[in-house]
C-alpha cells in the first residue's frame, strides 16, 4: 500500500513490512512546498486513512480532482488546518500526497525540488506523491511473497499509472487496466477492463483458475 510504504496482513492485524516517513520529513516537505506559495491540497496517508484539510475536501474542483470527488469525500478524514496537524503529530506516515490546481503547477514544483531526497511519483493528473527514498511497490510485493512463502513468479500485480511501473515489471503476471496510459499498457501481460467496468474483478476471474 501507499506505493509500497507498508504491507499489512489485515486478517491478523499484522504489519509485514514498512518504510515510513518520519514527521521531520513531512514537515520539511510541507515547509519546502509551502514556501513556493503554491495553492495545494496537502494530504497525509497514515493510520489506514488519509488526512486532508476540510476546505480542500469540500472544493475538489479547485485542484482538478472533481472526477474523483465522491471517492475523496468517502476516504478522507478532515482536519481544520493541515499545517497545525502536521506540527502536532508525532507518529510517522506512509506517504505525502499533494494535489495542485493544474498539472503545469505540479510540474513546476517538481522541477524546483527534483533533487529532494525523497521518491516522487504521481497517479492523478495534478497530484504529486512523496515516499521514503527507495520505497517501491515492487519491494512491498517481494515482502508479501516472502511472507506467503511463494516466489515472485507466482504473484500478480494490477496497475494503471506511472507509480505502478516497478511492480508491473517485477510481478509474475502484470495486469494493466484498460483506462491506463499507452506506455503503461505496454508493460502488461494482460489488459483487463477499465476501472469503471470492474477490471480488477474481471482480471482475477480470468487469470486465477
Amino acid at each position: 500500500m501507499c506505493n509500497g510504504a507498508y504491507v499489512i496482513d489485515f486478517e491478523n492485524n499484522k504489519m509485514l513490512y514498512s518504510d515510513l516517513l518520519d514527521m521531520s520529513d513531512v514537515r520539511y516537505i510541507y515547509d519546502t512546498v509551502k514556501a513556493m506559495d503554491m495553492d495545494m491540497m496537502f494530504e497525509l496517508q497514515a493510520d489506514g486513512v488519509i488526512y486532508s484539510e476540510r476546505r480542500c475536501i469540500e472544493d475538489t474542483k479547485r485542484y482538478n480532482a472533481y472526477h474523483i470527488d465522491e471517492f475523496i469525500k468517502k476516504t478522507r478524514v478532515p482536519v481544520e488546518n493541515i499545517g497545525e496537524y502536521i506540527a502536532s503529530r508525532d507518529k510517522p506516515v506512509a506517504k505525502v500526497n499533494i494535489f495542485f490546481p493544474t498539472a503545469e503547477i505540479r510540474d513546476e514544483v517538481v522541477e524546483k525540488i527534483k533533487d529532494i531526497n525523497y521518491d516522487l511519483s504521481y497517479s492523478e493528473g495534478t497530484n504529486l506523491e512523496f515516499n521514503v527514498k527507495g520505497t517501491t511497490k515492487a519491494k512491498g510485493l517481494v515482502a508479501l511473497a516472502e511472507y506467503l512463502g511463494i516466489s515472485i513468479e507466482e504473484t500478480m500485480a494490477i496497475g494503471d499509472n506511472l507509480n505502478d511501473v516497478d511492480i508491473l515489471k517485477n510481478a509474475g503476471i502484470s495486469v494493466v487496466m484498460d483506462n491506463a496510459r499507452d506506455e503503461i499498457k505496454k508493460l502488461g501481460d494482460f489488459i483487463t477492463l477499465s476501472n469503471d467496468e470492474n477490471g480488477v474483478a474481471y482480471a482475477i476471474k480470468e487469470l486465477i483458475k
